[in-house]
């Protein structure tokens, strides 16, 4: 993935991604994708965030999608583990890394509102730890690993942060609506909201009454 392609073209890739689980219509094809690009998502953002945000923040995203003892699935991308995709997003430069996390993020959405032949379970908290781990990043630094970021790499993904944080707000936004669809309303804000109504427990979605 460029990233120089206009947004349009990322537009259209994050659709076609999103379609990738139609070709054959089961549940199981559907959770898998999700899970695939959300682990791609948290790797990018391991290397992009690196000197940005606490490693515990890192750490709660990828346990919530691959628990103590479990196996990851296979990588996106062709790659045969995930220490390939490591080592490639630690080669990537900072304008590929978000070009590939916008672009997944987007394809998230897509998956969320987009019809499905069948009833599909939804990881709503692995996707609400993405939301919040996002949307903590304000740009400073841990002292920590000052010595490790650049300024150039700080400039960088300070000037980035609108846009990632624009599209973690859709993904936000259509997580909600997702679970309003289930009848809930909220009292509070959208984001503690969608938590306190989730917490320990994923939702199935029957994917065919996405509006």
């Amino acid at each position: 993935m460029s990233g120089k392609c206009s947004v349009n073209m990322l537009e259209k890739l994050a659709a076609c991604l999103a379609l990738l689980p139609k070709s054959r219509g089961d549940e199981a094809c559907w959770f898998l994708m999700m899970q695939k690009v959300l682990l791609s998502i948290n790797v990018n953002l391991n290397e992009a965030f690196q000197g940005l945000e606490e490693e515990a923040k890192c750490n709660e995203a990828i346990r919530l999608l691959v628990p103590p003892g479990k196996d990851p699935p296979p990588p996106l991308g062709g790659k045969k583990t995930y220490g390939e995709v490591l080592d490639k997003a630690a080669r990537k430069s900072e304008q590929l890394l978000m070009s590939s996390v916008t672009t997944l993020m987007l394809c998230c959405c897509k998956m969320l509102t987009t019809s499905y032949p069948v009833q599909v379970t939804v990881p709503i908290r692995p996707l609400l730890a993405l939301v919040g781990r996002v949307l903590v990043v304000d740009g400073s630094l841990s002292q920590a690993l000052l010595p490790f970021v650049t300024a150039i790499q700080q400039e960088f993904i300070c000037s980035q942060l609108p846009t990632l944080h624009s599209y973690v707000l859709d993904l936000l936004t259509a997580i909600i609506k997702r679970v309003r669809s289930y009848g809930f309303s909220f009292t509070c804000s959208p984001q503690r909201g969608v938590s306190s109504v989730v917490k320990g427990r994923d939702w199935a979605m029957n994917k065919k009454e996405a509006e």
